[in-house]
């Protein structure tokens, strides 16, 4: 505590910020005006704020600004604290604003400022905090920064004013808290639903995956934690569903590893200890996001690499054999950009990608983009999903139903159960609606409920489409098909006489219906 003494010490003449880019006007404290007992709360909101733990700094710097309303520095503190709490930007406006009047050469106030401002909606002044901004005297790395969120309220303003008649909804109870919910997966059936969580109920503060089932009455039960061999000490967090439900990719950080995508495989109802992806996606850089194609021939997925065009950029590998994947292959620039690209989802018909990205006409932070792939290989420009979806926050992780009737994604905005809430766009994308059918099925044999391997074949070419087995307990298996062509499901029993049972051909018409099967 000795060494942070000291620190607080230089902290009360001087506003010293982690993020801080001027040497400009500092605010100062008035130490003779806090009483002995309040220094030491001081002593713990600074501690916190230090630590980046702004969430639980906020309530102190609440109290002591009741306290000390005269006090900037504390002000400062707490507008900042708000800035960092996604339900609460309006709050940082009111404390950041009255300093930013009377002492606009504090430091980077200006800064701030225009972006509580632009968390806000309200681009104009936002525009104005910035312009102001640039002409103070302030690092040269900082001004391009600045000048793109300029850029991201002009993006903002057009967006705003050409809304898409999208309804939003949160999910609500249970699944939202007053904790962090994030990185809805779905299955393809929309049956299931699991997504990270950070919050009283995960382990050691860490990130932690939950999981949760659709009820008949089309509501989700209680979320649970996954089994102590998926969530452990360190951040734990789903990021992927395979379209059959049956591999689950998680995102792993350790201080070993700086983030690696790990596949864990459904077993009746327990998930297996998950593993590294074998092959070339892992690197000694991050990797942090991944989507399988509906075949589970593709991985796409995202990686901080330096061969990338800047920031983060979304990469597809090909399975070669088993499970090892290479032929790494960035997606070049008409999706990547100079800025961060992540949480890419391709959709079951294997040509509709789902992105978020801190480029393009991105409104501010995160938006979330899609695009198409053409017969010649190339991705159409991608398109913002726009407002309401997209916000001038931190948008991201959108997942789409099969049907694109729903698409769902994490978000902190006002309203919200907590800082982060997963939620419902629908239509999933407007104007488009994807050419997919999902065909579910169960395999018995004696009228028992059996495991088996099923391999489906487009009869169009005699080429394997997809190779994905059932559940060993439930028999269940689901797959997700392009419409307009024939197929044929072939069943290999685990457990029995290995012998190769024939389906019906299966035609699947470009129309919207779910077929289901039973075998």
């Amino acid at each position: 505590m000795k060494a942070f003494k000291i620190a607080w010490l230089f902290l009360i003449f001087s506003i010293i910020w982690k993020d801080g880019f001027t040497q400009n006007k500092s605010l100062t404290l008035n130490v003779k005006t806090i009483d002995k007992t309040d220094k030491i709360e001081l002593d713990k909101a600074e501690e916190l704020y230090v630590g980046e733990n702004y969430i639980y700094a906020l309530p102190i710097y609440e109290e002591l600004v009741e306290k000390y309303p005269k006090e900037n520095y504390i002000k400062y503190r707490l507008g900042m604290c708000y800035l960092k709490k996604q339900d609460a930007y309006d709050k940082a406006v009111q404390y950041l604003k009255p300093i930013a009047e009377t002492n606009p050469d504090v430091a980077d106030i200006k800064f701030f400022l225009g972006v509580a401002y632009h968390l806000t909606y309200q681009f104009d002044e936002a525009i104005k905090e910035f312009n102001e901004y640039l002409k103070q005297d302030i690092i040269k790395s900082q001004r391009p920064i600045t000048e793109r969120l300029i850029q991201n309220c002009e993006n903002a303003k057009e967006l705003v004013s050409n809304p898409t008649t999208v309804s939003i909804n949160n999910v609500g109870l249970p699944i939202n808290t007053e904790a962090s919910e994030y990185v809805p997966v779905i299955s393809s059936d929309e049956q299931t639903m699991l997504f990270t969580y950070r919050g009283k109920r995960s382990k050691g503060g860490f990130e932690d995956i939950f999981h949760s089932t659709k009820l008949n009455n089309n509501q989700w039960d209680e979320p649970k934690p996954l089994d102590d061999n998926i969530n452990g000490y360190d951040h734990d967090a789903c990021i992927a569903l395979s379209p059959d439900g049956q591999i689950l990719f998680v995102y792993k950080d350790t201080k070993d590893k700086k983030g690696e995508i790990y596949y864990s495989n459904l077993t009746g109802r327990d998930w297996s200890t998950p593993k590294p992806l074998l092959g070339e996606v892992n690197t000694n850089y991050w990797e942090g996001s991944a989507s399988l194609s509906a075949d589970g021939k593709t991985l796409f997925f995202t990686s901080d690499k330096p061969a990338g065009l800047g920031g983060r950029d979304i990469y597809k590998a090909i399975l070669i054999n088993d499970s090892i994947w290479g032929n790494i292959e960035n997606l070049g620039p008409t999706i990547n950009t100079p800025y961060n690209d992540d949480a890419p989802f391709i959709h079951p018909d294997g040509r509709t990608l789902v992105f978020s990205s801190e480029g393009h006409n991105s409104m501010g932070g995160y938006d979330i983009f899609h695009t198409q792939l053409q017969k010649d290989g190339t991705w159409l420009p991608p398109t913002n999903i726009g407002v309401p979806v997209n916000s001038p926050d931190r948008d991201t992780y959108y997942v789409l139903s099969a049907d694109g009737k729903t698409g769902y994604f994490s978000s902190g905005r006002p309203g919200g159960f907590g800082l982060q809430d997963i939620y419902t766009a629908s239509p999933g994308l407007e104007g488009y609606i994807p050419t997919i059918a999902v065909v579910k099925g169960v395999v018995t044999i004696d009228e028992k409920l059996a495991e088996a391997e099923i391999v489906i074949t487009n009869k169009s070419n005699n080429k394997i489409f997809s190779t994905i087995g059932t559940n060993s307990i439930s028999g269940e298996y689901l797959s997700n098909l392009p419409k307009g062509e024939t197929y044929e499901f072939s069943y290999k029993l685990l457990n029995f006489d290995n012998s190769l049972l024939k389906g019906d051909p299966i035609i699947l018409e470009p129309t919207n219906s779910i077929g289901t099967c039973r075998n």
